[in-house]
């Protein structure tokens, strides 16, 4: 499953954020759920790991992966669809914390500093040559679409 966040203070509302995730692990604890937080703006990024503690493994699979030190059940991620609203700074902050992209309308438009500290990017739009995209980003595992048949498409020259 998969919940998404958007809201002008996500920190304010982060209680109700833990109460929504919470009630729906709770309701299928065996399903893995990707938590996307989409904020307005920074936010403090002590509630990446307020949202993890929710994250109990319950099978082998949760418990091999917490034993690995990765996400098993509950996987947090942060979507900056806006970059001039934020700090730089934090959005590197961030990428430490969880996997973190930021919105961008073509792979050159992220510095060189993102790229290093693992910002992934998200790109919109259906008519992206694979060949040529793959020679502008230093790794293909930090690029996202914003359309299914992109995913699709660039999982395949991946090969996954």
């Amino acid at each position: 499953s998969s919940l998404r966040i958007t809201s002008n203070d996500i920190w304010e509302h982060r209680h109700r954020l833990i109460d929504c995730a919470g009630a729906l692990r709770e309701a299928d604890p065996f399903c893995v759920l990707d938590l996307v937080l989409m904020p307005c703006r920074p936010f403090p990024l002590d509630l990446v790991e307020m949202i993890r503690k929710l994250d109990t493994p319950l099978d082998y699979s949760g418990r091999t992966a917490q034993a690995l030190g990765r996400e098993g059940g509950l996987r947090v991620a942060i979507l900056v669809r806006d970059a001039s609203d934020f700090d730089p700074n934090w959005i590197v902050s961030a990428s430490s914390e969880c996997t973190t992209a930021m919105d961008a309308a073509h792979p050159s438009m992220m510095p060189d500093r993102m790229w290093s500290r693992g910002v992934c990017v998200r790109l919109p739009g259906e008519d992206w040559d694979m060949a040529e995209l793959q020679s502008h980003v230093p790794s293909m595992h930090q690029v996202f679409f914003t359309e299914r048949s992109m995913e699709e498409k660039w999982s395949a020259a991946l090969g996954l």
